[in-house]
């Protein structure tokens, strides 16, 4: 009996586990799919022209293009303090609440704001983990670019002086009955 009951108790508990899995792995889909429709096009629009890597300088030394960097967070410390809006650097500024801390310009719409405040007090769920490369001509390097095939120029003098040779050893080889290079005859030499 008492078998039996632990052989049930590690079924139901097989199961149940099983259950809160499946309900992790759809949490995480529903915070992705939150991310990429609501917050990411948010952060896109309004914050990316100074705080992105494709902003160059960035204000602040902070990013806000990838998860890291509003993690690190720029020159204040971290911008996002998952679960504390009110505590959140990003919050704050968006909401215009300090004198010195206005960011953008405009304030944005209070929908916008509560989308952002509602996905720090979520836990601040961020998928993107690779920082963003942004191709900068400083960096274009030879070594990274794909291989092509070289281009040879050579000069009008170069082609003239070859090709003078290659007269003066046409006919200074014709003559002779012992030929140790051999070149092809002109097509006007040949009957």
């Amino acid at each position: 009996m008492n078998e039996l009951l632990s052989r049930k108790t590690i079924q139901s508990l097989t199961v149940t586990g099983l259950f809160l899995l499946i309900g992790a792995d759809s949490t995480a889909a529903d915070d992705d799919a939150f991310f990429r429709e609501s917050v990411e096009p948010i952060l896109r629009q309004r914050c990316y022209e100074c705080h992105s890597h494709g902003a160059g300088a960035m204000e602040g030394d902070l990013t806000l293009d990838w998860r890291s960097g509003w993690q690190s967070g720029g020159g204040r410390g971290s911008a996002i303090k998952p679960g504390d809006p009110d505590g959140s650097l990003l919050i704050r500024a968006i909401r215009h609440e300090e004198p010195d801390l206005k960011m953008p310009d405009e304030k944005l719409p209070e929908a916008e704001i509560e989308i952002l405040s509602r996905w720090v007090r979520s836990g601040a769920h961020d998928p993107r983990t690779a920082q963003p490369h942004v191709a900068d001509d400083a960096n274009d390097w030879w070594s990274l670019r794909p291989l092509e095939r070289p281009r040879f120029r050579t000069s009008t003098r170069t082609e003239q002086w070859v090709q003078e040779r290659t007269q003066s050893m046409r006919s200074s080889m014709r003559g002779s009955s012992k030929r140790a290079f051999v070149l092809p005859p002109k097509p006007t030499d040949v009957p």
